[in-house]
């Protein structure tokens, strides 16, 4: 521990010095100092400098300064506590205790900050404080930060130097598969590189292993397929015979993106992708059930073969599956299924002709519940996924009707910026999750 002293000389002039300090050699500076400050002019004598005599007002140890900056801290006055921290360490820069206190204030103060959404303060304050200790909770906490500021590889740079520590470990396999997911719609062999090296700094997570597993298979697939682009689109085909097909495709992909654009008033930047695949290689690659006709899994997925021409189910297969990369990008991936299935049948141009008696018959045996279908709809039996796409399809139905498709644009946006879904619900209705559920399923018994 360092001592240190706190002078006052004069009225005009006071500091903390340590005491190993020579005094005599701050006189010297304070004296040519006033001889140049208007607001305290030196006294003069017979000499015409004359300097007021040093006072000794207070000794401090670091460990007094430091109990005095941690009940600031207490009391949430982190700006304080702080201030209070480094300028000890100013005076003291070769204290280990006061670099390990001024961390963990910055810690503090930066954990309050994220509490407030405020993580561009975080951030810096995590900065300083990981310069000062090599604490691994502080380097966690930089990395959740510079995530949620959507710096992903940022926190790979904070992390990875200290990947020999287990806790690190794990935060640093947790960003390597959160950048695997960024780049998986985008980038997938980027995506294949961040979830190998998630397996390699956990080998024994089976999960992880079969998605590897799986998105080296499609890799592989993609790697051999011709491709053709049109406007906003690029589709990816397996075999010349099949360029005819991305071409009707890759139109009708145009149209939707006019058709549902108009409707929710958005039009994605960038290109999207679509891949078309042999039944037998639809199947293997997405793993969906015999029932999906095509998947939207942040790229449109659809088996074709021997297709020349536009026809009505193509064209609706299109429209839905467009629709689905329009929700994804509008609600950030937040989007309950049911809505989701609910917008892009609504696209699509399906009806509920064949299923209103059933439904009022639902409604009245109160047997209808919007959040059960909240989930994925990849789980049901043939039977059970059909009535959950008509209940989905009837409550987007009674949105758009009362509140107009914007509405349903509305709910997505609020998802997006990190509303609950009844928060969302409530946004753009006026009504809670409860009330909106109630007033459809009234809607439906008239």
């Amino acid at each position: 521990m360092t001592p240190s002293v706190y002078i006052k000389i004069g009225p005009c002039i006071e500091g903390r010095l340590s005491k190993g300090a020579a005094l005599s050699r701050y006189l010297l500076i304070f004296i040519s100092a006033m001889s140049f400050s208007a607001a305290c002019p030196p006294p003069l004598g017979a000499s015409g400098i004359q300097s007021h005599p040093v006072r000794i007002v207070s000794a401090k140890t670091d460990r007094e300064i430091i109990a005095e900056a941690y009940r600031e801290l207490r009391a949430g006055n982190f700006d304080k506590g702080i201030i209070i921290l480094r300028a000890a360490l100013k005076a003291s820069p070769g204290s280990g205790e006061l670099k390990g206190a001024l961390a963990e204030g910055l810690n503090a103060a930066a954990v309050n900050s994220y509490g407030k959404g405020d993580f561009i303060r975080a951030r810096d304050l995590l900065n300083e404080a990981t310069a000062l200790s090599k604490d691994p909770d502080y380097r966690k906490n930089l990395a959740k930060v510079k995530v949620r500021l959507n710096d992903a590889k940022g926190a790979v740079e904070t992390l990875s130097p200290y990947a020999s520590d287990p806790e690190i470990r794990i935060e640093l396999k947790g960003v390597y598969i959160r950048l695997g997911n960024e780049n998986k719609d985008v980038n997938l062999k980027d995506a294949v590189e961040y979830y190998g090296k998630a397996l390699e700094l956990d080998p024994s997570d089976r999960l992880l292993k079969e998605v590897l597993a799986k998105l080296r298979s499609e890799y592989d697939v993609e790697a051999s397929m011709g491709s053709t682009k049109v406007g906003h689109f690029m589709v990816k085909f397996e075999g010349e015979e099949n360029s005819t097909t991305a071409n009707v495709i890759a139109l009708l992909l145009e149209e939707a993106h006019i058709k549902v654009g108009a409707d929710l008033d958005y039009y994605p930047d960038g290109r999207i992708e679509a891949l078309l695949y042999s039944k037998d290689r639809f199947m293997d690659i997405t793993r969906s059930p015999s029932w999906a006709g095509a998947i939207y899994d942040g790229r449109i997925k659809i088996p074709v073969g021997g297709i020349t021409e536009k026809t009505a189910l193509l064209e609706k297969t299109i429209l839905h599956e467009y629709t689905h990369a329009v929700v994804r990008r509008l609600s950030k991936g937040r989007a309950p299924v049911w809505l989701n299935e609910g917008i892009a049948q609504y696209e699509d141009g399906s009806d509920l002709l064949d299923s209103e008696i059933w439904l009022k018959k639902m409604a009245v045996d109160k047997k209808l519940d919007l959040r059960p279908l909240e989930g994925s709809f990849m789980g049901l039996s043939p039977a059970d996924s059909a009535k959950a796409y008509v209940v989905s399809l009837s409550a987007t139905r009674y949105i758009i009707r009362e509140y107009g498709t914007h509405a349903v644009k509305r709910i997505f946006v609020g998802l997006a910026d990190g509303l609950t879904l009844d928060q969302a619900i409530h946004a753009a209705t006026g009504l809670s999750y409860d009330g909106f559920e109630e007033s459809w399923l009234n809607s439906l018994k008239r």
